[in-house]
């Protein structure tokens, strides 16, 4: 809360020198709309990736700002977030997959489903991961919330309940969705 107390905000410094920091989350007049809801750098310290609640409380966007350019972008914005929950929008920390490319779970749906999402660095292709989203054996849609990426992002392993409704397993595939998930566990 460097510019107004209780009004928290994302700030960029060089660690290895005394610079002035800058601020990379957006202008809000709110002290209810925080903009610290997980920080997490790409693997090669271009971007950062970082939600908060920059129109409405407990609504959680993803912002992407990318230190080189100077410039932050938007992956999940409000208006694609019409869950009626609290929380909604994304629920994790994001993380980054091959390529740069940030994976993150959310609920944005009127359904409040709990979906596994990706997205450029540059903000753009947001998008459900492809072949996260598993049919039952009863026709219902899956839910996916936890995951992890390998440490070289090009694998995912995630929790769905792929099998049984509320009966999560560990599934694994392609970080990019490319194959059919795995299921690990017999539970």
């Amino acid at each position: 809360d460097l510019a107004t107390t209780g009004l928290f905000d994302v700030y960029v410094v060089p660690a290895a020198a005394a610079g002035v920091p800058v601020k990379v989350s957006p202008d809000r007049a709110d002290v209810a709309l925080d903009a610290q809801a997980f920080l997490v750098w790409s693997p090669d310290s271009r971007y950062l990736a970082f939600g908060g609640a920059f129109t409405t409380a407990a609504l959680n966007e993803v912002r992407i700002r990318d230190t080189m350019a100077n410039t932050t972008a938007t992956a999940l914005g409000a208006a694609a977030i019409v869950s009626v929950t609290n929380p909604r929008g994304l629920l994790l920390a994001p993380q980054w997959a091959a390529g740069n490319k940030l994976v993150f779970t959310a609920k944005i749906t009127a359904a409040d489903e709990r979906r596994i999402y990706t997205a450029a660095a540059d903000g753009t292709g947001f998008a459900v991961l492809p072949n996260s989203i598993i049919t039952r054996a009863d026709t219902t849609m899956s839910q996916a919330y936890n995951f992890a990426l390998s440490p070289d992002g090009t694998k995912i392993a995630f929790a769905s309940d792929g099998v049984s409704a509320a009966a999560f397993e560990i599934y694994t595939m392609p970080a990019t969705g490319a194959a059919a998930p795995t299921r690990l566990t017999a539970g």
